[in-house]
């Protein structure tokens, strides 16, 4: 799901914690491609900090840190295999004005490219905020755009300028362990500048420009998509190097207008199809790690309760149509994609689950102040996620 948002050190801890877990991942072969030799399941929460005082249409304003006491209270009352252990704090985004791609700039005087991660884009504030709280985590912030805006971006030198500019970003910020990429519609094609963006990025954070005390092998990095829109899966692992992972999204399988609930049947089949038919025996042949996202909070196609924003009503929420009565909750969708993933998800790959997410609004139509809810996982989920070890 693709938002659009305006743009204590603790080193030998996290280095502990992050290459342990790095290495059980990963050794490092002659051709760079990553080659896994076990993975330890964990679990991620996708972040958006951020308060809207009039609404899903109105400024925002960055509230760095804003779910840590949510995350915290999380842990605190899980199993230890249900802990959240990735955090994915939104930070900013892509934009550019140039009108071809000799004439883009990604830096110094005349600068039409942009990789909102620094001032004024929320990124370090929010990344700093939970490395304060969380020294142990995996930390990778959220990167988006929306690519039918960017046409340049079809372009392989244009996808090379922007990983670059990330990079230098990036990897001048030691609390941050990577990038999650979640540019949508997303391309894989090799002649296409996406995927150039990765392999490039891939190669950058490899490299000596992104290791420091706290990374003594570099970044990493994660791509949002959707694993039956994959052409040609040989391409994947030249793409992601030694150091990338794919997010299968397991949300918004049915997105419509009006909003309406995904019936379980289809949220079933199509899931189920994901990575059954698609995802796992791929990951398996072409060795390519890959975690499943699923809607523990409202998404474009699987939520409770359809409204509107309404500043005289409790909690600025008016609800339109209420589809619990119907059977549609959080809880069931989590339970029946806890369950597809358990009976599906069987490459020595997987690396568990990551929850859709924790932020104010969830909005299809921020202009006609259209909301959804929940807006973050509800208590009900929470309980269910605290005690859901997901395993191979």
């Amino acid at each position: 799901m693709y938002i659009q948002y305006p743009i204590i050190k603790e080193n030998q801890l996290r280095m502990k914690r992050r290459y342990v877990l790095l290495l059980s991942v990963i050794v490092f072969s002659s051709n760079a491609y990553a080659t896994l030799l076990s993975v330890s399941l964990g679990h991620g929460a996708l972040l958006y900090d951020a308060t809207q005082a009039a609404g899903p249409d109105s400024a925002k304003t960055n509230a760095p840190g804003q779910w840590i006491t949510t995350i915290q209270d999380f842990n605190a009352g899980a199993i230890a295999s249900s802990q959240i252990t990735r955090l994915y704090p939104y930070s900013g985004d892509i934009q550019m004005t140039c009108s071809n791609p000799s004439a883009c700039v990604y830096s110094g005087p005349g600068q039409n490219v942009f990789v909102n991660y620094n001032t004024p884009a929320f990124g370090q504030a929010s990344v700093a905020a939970y490395r304060a709280a969380f020294p142990n985590a995996l930390i990778l912030a959220i990167i988006d755009a929306d690519t039918s805006s960017l046409p340049l971006l079809s372009y392989i030198d244009v996808g090379v300028g922007i990983a670059n500019a990330l990079t230098e970003q990036i990897c001048a910020d030691p609390n941050v362990d990577g990038v999650f990429f979640d540019l949508e519609p997303f391309n894989f094609d090799q002649n296409q500048g996406q995927f150039a963006l990765y392999k490039q990025t891939s190669i950058n954070f490899s490299s000596a420009a992104c290791i420091d005390p706290a990374h003594p092998h570099g970044r990493t990095f994660a791509i949002f998509m959707s694993p039956n829109q994959v052409n040609n899966w040989s391409q994947l692992p030249g793409m992601l190097g030694n150091n990338g992972y794919l997010v299968v999204s397991a949300y918004d399988v049915n997105d419509q207008t009006p909003p309406t609930p995904t019936p379980y049947k289809l949220y079933t089949s199509s899931v189920t199809g994901k990575i059954q038919a698609f995802m796992d025996p791929n990951s398996q042949q072409y060795k390519i790690p890959y975690s499943v996202a699923i809607p523990a909070a409202s998404s474009f196609s699987e939520f409770e309760q359809f409204g509107q924003y309404d500043s005289t009503a409790p909690n600025d929420f008016l609800v339109t149509t209420n589809y619990i009565p119907q059977g549609f909750t959080q809880a069931n969708y989590v339970h029946t994609a806890a369950a597809i993933v358990s009976s599906n998800a069987k490459s020595g790959y997987f690396l568990g689950m990551d929850y859709w997410s924790w932020g104010q609004y969830k909005s299809p139509a921020p202009s006609k102040n259209q909301l959804l809810l929940p807006n973050i996982p509800p208590t009900d989920v929470v309980a269910l996620l605290q005690n859901l070890p997901v395993g191979r």
